[in-house]
């Protein structure tokens, strides 16, 4: 059994259109996973999702289309009402979601497909789409061998890190998350949670985390900060925060993610090149998520 890690968007909290950020990828966030089954399983639906639906749709192998959505930022979200599959009727579309308080992803999706809203003709989406909601700790399947299991991180609203395991191979993506050291509580109920004993909920996030990505092949994880220009309260990491991580939990490989808007692609190798000697020596493979780019587990 083998799982192929795809990278159709790699920027995070917007787009760009820059000539010195080509190299890595300028469109936002967009992950798939394959099997040799044939089978659609996407992850978030950033303007790198457009360009692969097209292909989809010029070789198409199956007619079910599932996505993970780790939350609703726009930067996550957008290209969704322009993926090519969702204009056929013979398609199905699953999204698996987390149901914050504030806003559930359906009544989000539904909005952006108002007229007013979308510059294709709304009848023009002709799949049946289902909503399903899963929380935080867990774990389910799609088809007869694909387990999705995930976890809570920290950063606004419920954003989940998803682990996808086909067979004895798994691969993580944890997009977006922050320190959640000294009170840095982003994640909904988190406050909540950490009232009485801060530091035991800080521990036990962190211990959480490390055993939720424990021995993958692969993690995609969010470095869209620098180590000196981090701002904690906006919900992202670093490439030196991340590289702790997975050493921890003893991760094969680790892709920094979500390149900040602003990085040029001197920018992006600059922080591969700040964990590289550290991580050869911890016995982890790095490298920077770059559209187009696939790993073959198994």
């Amino acid at each position: 059994m083998s799982l192929t890690l795809c990278l159709h968007g790699v920027r995070g909290s917007r787009p760009t259109d820059r000539l010195d950020q080509m190299d890595f990828g300028c469109n936002s966030t967009c992950i798939e996973f394959k099997t040799e089954n044939n089978f659609y399983l996407i992850l978030d639906g950033g303007t790198g999702l457009i360009p692969r639906g097209r292909e989809i749709v010029q070789n198409q192998k199956s007619t079910e289309f599932n996505f993970i959505i780790t939350h609703t930022h726009w930067d996550h979200i957008l290209a969704l009402p322009y993926f090519e599959p969702l204009q056929d009727s013979k398609n199905t579309v699953t999204f698996y979601s987390s149901k914050p308080v504030r806003a559930t992803f359906e009544s989000l999706f539904n909005r952006m497909l108002k007229e007013r809203n979308l510059a294709i003709p709304v009848e023009q989406i002709k799949a049946k789409i289902n909503f399903k909601t899963v929380k935080s700790g867990e774990e389910f399947k799609i088809g007869n061998d694909i387990s999705i299991s995930t976890y809570q991180l920290n950063h606004q609203g419920i954003t989940l890190g998803y682990r996808v395991r086909h067979g004895n191979h798994s691969a993580c993506v944890i997009t977006d998350n922050a320190p959640i050291d000294n009170g840095n509580y982003m994640g909904e109920g988190m406050a909540a949670a950490a009232k009485g004993n801060p530091k035991a909920f800080e521990s036990k996030f962190r211990q959480g985390l490390v055993k939720f990505l424990a021995n993958a092949d692969t993690v995609v994880y969010d470095t869209h900060f620098a180590n000196d220009n981090l701002k904690a309260d906006w919900g992202h990491s670093t490439p030196a925060l991340a590289l702790d991580v997975c050493y921890e939990a003893r991760v094969k490989r680790l892709v920094i993610f979500h390149h900040a808007p602003e990085d040029s692609d001197h920018d992006v190798r600059a922080k591969l090149d700040s964990i590289k000697d550290r991580a050869k020596k911890l016995g982890v493979e790095v490298d920077a998520a770059t559209e187009g780019k696939e790993w073959v587990h198994g």
